[in-house]
Order: C-alpha cells, then sequence, then structure tokens
C-alpha cells in the first residue's frame, strides 16, 4: 500500500514539476529517508532485504542529488509545505506496514 501511495506521490510530482516544487521536495526527503531506512534495517536485522540495494544506489543519491539541485532555489513560502509533505510520508510509512501487516522482512 505505501508502494503505491508513494508512487502515486512521485506521478503526480513528475507531471506538475514547478507547480507543485514543494512535494517534489518533500518526497525528496523521503526518497532518502526511504534509503536510509532500508539500510538500518539491514544493521539491525542482519539480513537482507528487498529495499536495500535501491536505497543504496538509487534513492539516497538521487535524493541527494535533487535536494542539492532545487532546494536552495525554493521560495521561503514552500517550506511549510515540503514539511508537511514530509511528516505525512514519514508517518504513512509504518501506518500502511501496520494495516497491511507486513511486520516481517521476506525471507
Amino acid at each position: 500500500m505505501n508502494v503505491i501511495l508513494a508512487w502515486t506521490a512521485y506521478f503526480i510530482a513528475a507531471i506538475y514539476g514547478e507547480k507543485l516544487i514543494w512535494l517534489t521536495i518533500g518526497l525528496s526527503g523521503l526518497t532518502i529517508l526511504n534509503g536510509i531506512m532500508h539500510t538500518f534495517m539491514f544493521f539491525m536485522l542482519k539480513k537482507y532485504n528487498p529495499g536495500l540495494i535501491t536505497g543504496l544506489l538509487i534513492f539516497i543519491p538521487f535524493g541527494i542529488f535533487l535536494l542539492t539541485r532545487i532546494a536552495g532555489n525554493i521560495e521561503q513560502k514552500y517550506w511549510m509545505m515540503i514539511l508537511i509533505v514530509f511528516i505525512i510520508g514519514t508517518v504513512s510509512i509504518p501506518l500502511t506496514i501496520k494495516l497491511t501487516n507486513k511486520t516481517t522482512v521476506p525471507n
């Protein structure tokens, strides 16, 4: 469920681009967080998880690249919306995992 929500948001951000720049920046922060969480889970559980490779090779580098390229050009008025997107996204990750009963890492 969280994958569907996240990719829908990414799709909307890609289509509307600069019109929804706050969504793009907020999702970039979530992208980095996603990569960090999968890496952290790997070290905590000492077990491979499906997001580890994409987190390390795509999500973290792409998120950092995007943030460094466009975050400096964001108007002050958008930062509250960026924070809201990041908080909602951060809260939705464990919430959707709990709702779908996916509390364990697959073997």
